[in-house]
């Protein structure tokens, strides 16, 4: 290759890798500081020409071709259900969300060059994460003493609300990715750890893993996420399989099941947006049979789950589940649900209700296979960050947010980063 276009490639792809950098620092903040550099990424990609050589697919590298195609699919199936939808725009809006997964992923794919290096990219997400905090916490406050701030007169206020710093947090970005990228750093953490003693110390490096930790875990509480609260629980038991002494890992497992149990039963019962109250009056559903932990969530699966077979063969079409949704809660009167369009809050659900049965398992398959794409090191964090994916999906339509397609593709990057690193070393 001509040694000018060697150098010029190596000078791109520099700053393609800083770009990406700079990805991940503002994944904590507004989706409208994102957008933009997804597109710069892209267009430094495209700068670099890599595009015009082949991607290096040999022997097991060809794995990692899997969950494109599966998306690849996904897509193809959902456009299919266009011509059935009876909401054509939006289908057409949902469709152009799901092709973003197979556009960013086949750059990941071809555009992740030698630059990269997966630990910097996990630092630098716990790095932003752990500042996200302090900053979340001062705009609180200086909103909050707003009033002092344009009338030294008025008292200043340093007291802390659970509740309205988890709605003024959400105000900038939704709670669910927020809590899901904060479960994200303590993947990486754990994955870091052993590099971190080698560099630092085995004292330094406990000391820092378990303040840094304990700081995330305070912010996915004060966030209000539910999904973050069960995130965090489901994390911290598999991560003890996976690393705990094997002698007595199942010792650690129980009592860690127990702790961690009790601690998200006494967050959902102290949380003021738990309260079981003001949720009935908050969703105007005081006509809806009481159950035993109120969750409105509940209401709309019920509510989905009700005929199956309207939608079990081909599904009522892509980003349609919302308007068959608004039919079932109009047959209960359930008024603040048909206002707000209240989607299914089940990635799975509304691939069934928009698909059928077909779709639904096409996106349980990518899912369940993913992590069985790669080896050693890069399998691990793949099966980490699929478990956290897969559970936000349980409890949300984690798919169709933009901030799921931006979470997946930076996660899906790092863990192909992390493959490359390490097949490159096994060849050398």
């Amino acid at each position: 290759m001509n040694s000018k276009l060697v150098k010029y490639q190596s000078v791109m792809g520099e700053i393609n890798y800083f770009v990406f950098l700079l990805l991940i620092a503002v994944l904590p903040y507004s989706d409208s500081l994102s957008r933009p550099l997804w597109i710069v990424w892209m267009c430094f990609w495209a700068f670099e020409l890599r595009f015009t050589t082949k991607p290096d697919f040999n022997g097991k590298r060809y794995r990692k071709l899997i969950p494109f195609i599966g998306f690849t699919v996904w897509f193809a199936i959902s456009s299919l259900s266009v011509f059935w939808a009876s909401n054509k725009a939006e289908a057409g809006a949902y469709l152009m969300r799901r092709a973003d997964y197979i556009f960013l992923l086949l750059i990941a794919i071809w555009g992740v060059n030698d630059k990269y290096d997966w630990r910097t990219c996990m630092r630098v997400l716990i790095a932003t994460c752990l500042i996200s905090v302090f900053v979340y916490l001062t705009t609180y406050y200086w909103v909050m003493n707003h009033a002092h701030a344009t009338d030294p007169a008025q008292p200043l206020v340093f007291s802390f609300d659970w509740l309205h710093l988890g709605e003024f947090t959400l105000n900038i970005k939704h709670r669910l990715q927020y809590s899901t990228l904060l479960c994200a750093s303590v993947i990486g953490i754990c994955l870091l750890f052993e590099d971190n003693v080698k560099r630092y110390g085995r004292v330094r490096t406990i000391i820092f893993s378990l303040s840094t930790a304990a700081i995330l875990l305070l912010a996915i509480i004060w966030s209000g996420s539910r999904e973050g609260i069960i995130n965090i629980m489901v994390l911290a038991v598999t991560l003890l399989i996976i690393y705990a002494p094997r002698r007595h890992r199942w010792a650690y497992g129980a009592v860690a099941v127990i702790a961690i149990v009790g601690f998200a039963v006494g967050t959902l019962l102290l949380h003021p947006r738990f309260n079981e109250a003001p949720l009935k009056e908050y969703f105007q559903l005081r006509d809806y049979p009481d159950w035993p932990a109120y969750e409105p969530r509940l209401a709309i699966w019920t509510a989905a789950l009700e005929s199956p077979s309207d939608y079990s063969l081909h599904g009522v079409g892509v980003g349609n589940a919302p308007d068959y949704l608004v039919e079932k809660y109009t047959g209960h009167g359930w008024i603040y649900y048909i206002e707000n369009r209240y989607h299914a809050h089940n990635e799975f659900l509304t691939q069934w209700i928009e698909l059928g049965v077909v779709g639904m398992l096409l996106i349980a398959a990518i899912w369940l296979i993913m992590p069985f794409c790669f080896s050693g090191r890069s399998k691990t964090m793949a099966f980490l960050l699929t478990e956290i994916c897969i559970l936000n999906m349980l409890t949300d339509n984690f798919l169709d947010m933009i901030e799921g397609v931006f979470f997946v593709a930076v996660m899906f990057s790092i863990v192909l980063i992390a493959e490359q690193q390490q097949q490159t070393k096994a060849e050398n």
